[in-house]
Order: C-alpha cells, then structure tokens, then sequence
C-alpha cells in the first residue's frame, strides 16, 4: 500500500536562513521548524516524526543535550546533526544516539541533506 502522507520532519536551528534553506531543500518532506531544544523537545513528545535534524549550537543548549533527552522517550527515530562547527564530529553525534552528521556549509550540503534524509526515512 502506498503512503499518501509526507514524511514528517523535525528540523530544529536557532539560524532561520538555514531553516528555510532545509525546508527547500526537502520540500518533498512534511517539514516542521523549532528555534531552541526546549521547543523543540516539547514538538518531539508530541510523536509522529520520521527524522529529526539537528544543529548542535542552540540558544537553550547543545544539540547532543537534545539528542540525549530525546532519547529518554524515543529510541528509534533517527537524528542527523548538522553543524558549521569543527568542534563536533561524526564520532560525537554517534555517542548521543544520532545516526551521523553533515557540516551545513559543505560545498554538498543540500545534495548530502537530501540523500541521508531519503535514507534515513527509506523505513517509511
């Protein structure tokens, strides 16, 4: 049976140009923004995303508190980081629970955003 429904995505930066940037970039996906780890934690005990984007730098704390308190109530739903900062690695978002990371000013970032969007989500 074919799934008529997007894909729901959520994508939390506190930078809008980059979340509008990832919301055009994966137009093909049911995007959803928030601005701080606390919103955007308080959207994710909501249920119901395929994906979860994450920038490590945000007002109310890092990306990896968020990915370790997501992790409290949701095990199984994958989380790519994306980051402009040298100080996180793949290695690191591996160790909080995240299924990789992506530098967002990677001369490929779009083109790597769309494909491990579409391979994380491929479940769905």
């Amino acid at each position: 049976m074919r799934n008529d429904h997007p894909t729901r995505i959520l994508c939390i930066d506190d930078n809008c140009e980059c979340l509008q940037l990832m919301s055009m970039a994966l137009r093909s996906f049911d995007m959803y923004t928030a601005m701080t780890n606390r919103e955007g934690l308080a959207m994710a005990k909501r249920g119901g995303y395929s994906l979860f984007i994450i920038d490590y730098y945000l007002p109310d704390g890092n990306g990896a508190h968020f990915c370790r308190s997501l992790r409290e109530f949701d095990r199984e739903t994958p989380v790519l980081f994306v980051t402009g900062s040298d100080d996180f690695s793949d290695l690191d978002a591996r160790s909080v629970g995240a299924q990789g990371m992506l530098r967002k000013w990677h001369f490929n970032f779009v083109d790597e955003l769309r494909h491990q969007a579409d391979q994380l989500t491929a479940h769905n």
